[in-house]
């Protein structure tokens, strides 16, 4: 995918979890990372963490030209992390979670991130409502074309699955009306926090 195909899947889903993760990141973050950031919309479209040293984790450098001016890009893949100047008080990971797979690999992506927290810190990641109406319809019409399929992932799922990697769902903020199509996770580790 290039970039002007990036910026034409842009959704007002997309939007809104930018937005409400935006909302839920914590005051006086130091350091933050946006994983598997493309060109860097949330930085772009919202004032996540303004202040603070962002950094855009990307595995296409052709995307990572695109980030602001007041960004760190660094070439990488989130399964795999390289090197990063952290640790962050908070990662996001937005937009991305349906586009690997399985659970499995969803949960991998979020543990191979949390090794990069600060004390405290937080995960704020987001995923598909597999209950969701149109989703479903919508889901099953490319399944129909032959085109790639997101994956969603129940709340209920996504907590177990995160738990047994040592992981706890803190809050869950719900996108979308009526029936959310899906939801931001506010992610910890086990031992932080209160139950």
């Amino acid at each position: 995918m290039n970039v002007d195909d990036y910026y034409r899947l842009r959704t007002l889903g997309m939007r809104l979890c930018r937005r409400v993760a935006a909302e839920m990141a914590p005051e006086g973050a130091t350091r933050v990372l946006d994983a598997a950031c493309g060109t860097g919309l949330l930085f772009r479209e919202t004032n996540a963490c303004t202040g603070a040293v962002r950094v855009c984790l990307d595995k296409s450098p052709e995307f990572l030209a695109h980030v602001p001016d007041d960004c760190v890009p660094v070439v990488g893949d989130l399964l795999d992390p390289p090197d990063l100047p952290g640790p962050f008080d908070v990662i996001f990971l937005l937009n991305t979670i349906y586009n690997l797979g399985g659970t499995d690999t969803a949960v991998k992506a979020v543990g191979s991130l949390s090794r990069l927290l600060a004390p405290g810190g937080i995960i704020l990641a987001d995923i598909r409502n597999p209950a969701h109406p149109i989703l479903r319809l919508r889901y099953l019409m490319e399944k129909l074309r032959g085109r790639f399929v997101p994956t969603a992932h129940s709340l209920k799922k996504m907590r177990r699955a995160l738990a047994r990697r040592g992981l706890r769902v803190r809050r869950a903020r719900p996108i979308g009306w009526l029936i959310p199509f899906g939801y931001v996770l506010e992610v910890v580790l086990a031992e932080d926090g209160e139950e």
